[in-house]
């Protein structure tokens, strides 16, 4: 069982994806240690902590903008209407009203829907902050915290099932399914992936094949991770100073 960090490209996109193109730092250097950049120790220092605490409330502004006018709320750009309830000056946010926000950054960011254990987690945070930090800062910190969940951005490899004869276990579907991505688009699965591996299609090889296939022969889907483990093996980009 081991826990990858992500590649400095898989952040970027993940990022850019949320916060809808909106500048986000970068809190994932390569340690330099190994040859891939998405390898060595998973470690989360008080750099890369604060610039992932930086980040998630950048993402989290953009996706709850809105503004108040004659006293009605009302989303500005892409906000989604489960965000936009959480900000109505007339009318406090219901627990339901929360807990369809918080369900919507799970899948939002970790591409699942939350269990009934962290939904009523993370509601409870969202009235804490609220009372706290006011309506609009304290909904946002809650949702923020979703971003700092370490599967927000490690990939775990844990595996499901017995071990083989050689001690090996498989991974889980979910877990293949964003090994495959990350091998080749180096982004989140998309709709088609995680619905394969919530159908039992991702249980045997030849259906994580079919998958790979699908993706390669996607020309709408851009590949970068290919053309980049060439790159990172071979250290070819350093040619010029031998």
């Amino acid at each position: 069982p081991r826990v990858r960090r992500p590649s400095p490209e898989g952040y970027t996109a993940l990022a850019g994806d949320l916060a809808k193109g909106k500048s986000i730092g970068q809190p994932f250097a390569p340690d330099g240690k190994t040859t891939f950049k998405d390898m060595g120790a998973p470690k989360v220092d008080e750099p890369v902590t604060a610039q992932l605490i930086q980040n998630a409330l950048s993402i989290v502004e953009v996706q709850t903008a809105h503004k108040v006018e004659n006293g009605a709320v009302a989303g500005v750009g892409f906000t989604a209407k489960e965000f936009v309830a959480l900000f109505d000056p007339a009318m406090p946010p219901t627990d339901a009203q929360r807990a369809a926000a918080v369900a919507l950054q799970f899948e939002l960011v970790l591409k699942r829907k939350p269990t009934p254990a962290e939904s009523e987690r993370f509601v409870a945070l969202m009235r804490k902050t609220t009372d706290d930090a006011g309506q609009t800062a304290g909904a946002r910190y809650a949702l923020a915290a979703v971003l700092l969940l370490p599967e927000a951005f490690f990939r775990m490899e844990v595996g499901s099932g017995a071990p083989d004869a050689k001690g090996r276990v498989r991974l889980s579907p979910r877990e293949i399914a964003f090994a495959v991505s990350s091998a080749l688009p180096d982004r989140r699965p998309d709709a088609e992936l995680l619905a394969a591996a919530a159908t039992g299609k991702l249980d045997t090889d030849a259906g994580v094949a079919e998958q790979v296939r699908r993706l390669l022969a996607d020309d709408k889907t851009d590949k970068p991770r290919v053309l980049r483990f060439f790159r990172e093996y071979f250290g070819y980009d350093k040619a010029v100073e031998v």
